[in-house]
This record gives C-alpha cells, sequence and structure tokens, in this order.
C-alpha cells in the first residue's frame, strides 16, 4: 500500500476533525529530527523521511508493485475492508472510517 497516501490522509483527517493536536505533530517531528521554517514545511519533510525511510528498507509503494494485479484486488476488496473495518487497532485512529472510506483508500494503494 502507498504508505504516504496512507499517512497523508490519516493527518489530513485527523487535522479536519482536530484530533491531532500540534503538539503531537511537533512530537513526529521532533522524534524523526525534522526542521523547517514553518509547519507546512516541516510536514512535506516528515513525509519526504517517512519516503527515504520506506526506500531504505525496499519496501514496495504500492500493492501494483507488490505484485497484486488489479483483478486480484478486486476481488479481495470486500473481505479486505471488512478485515480492516473490524480490526481492533482502527480504535486508535482520530475518528473511525466508514467501510466505503477503507474501500477507497485500499484502491488508491494500488
Amino acid at each position: 500500500m502507498e504508505i504516504e497516501h496512507v499517512v497523508q490522509r490519516a493527518r489530513e483527517a485527523a487535522v479536519a476533525f482536530r484530533e491531532l493536536s500540534q503538539e503531537r505533530v511537533d512530537a513526529i517531528v521532533w522524534a524523526m529530527a525534522v526542521a523547517g521554517h514553518d509547519d507546512e514545511e516541516r510536514r512535506d519533510r516528515l513525509f519526504s523521511r517517512v519516503d527515504e525511510l520506506l526506500a531504505s528498507l525496499r519496501m514496495p509503494g504500492s500493492l501494483r508493485e507488490a505484485g497484486v494485479t488489479e483483478e486480484r484486488l478486486e476481488a479481495a476488496l470486500p473481505e479486505l475492508a471488512r478485515a480492516a473495518f473490524t480490526d481492533p487497532s482502527l480504535r486508535t485512529n482520530p475518528r473511525m472510517p466508514l467501510l466505503s472510506e477503507i474501500t477507497a483508500l485500499l484502491r488508491a494503494g494500488f
């Protein structure tokens, strides 16, 4: 799955619902030693650092790069979305996504 897309979507959702405080963003930026002139530049650099980390780990950037075909994704999508929706770790998200949002996120990661 395209991790940058997932992280960006999660941040946007959190900011939109005001559940990710600036202090938390600052803590992540500080922990990853990200510098910048303003919040936007620090966030952009944070996402760049995540990209660099994933590249250094040789992680695929998408489901397609991981060898998943579009046909296989579409066939598995209902079950994958339901499994993600019922995963207990989802409770730690800033807000509960709709099943349709999970499906859209999985498609975006293709």
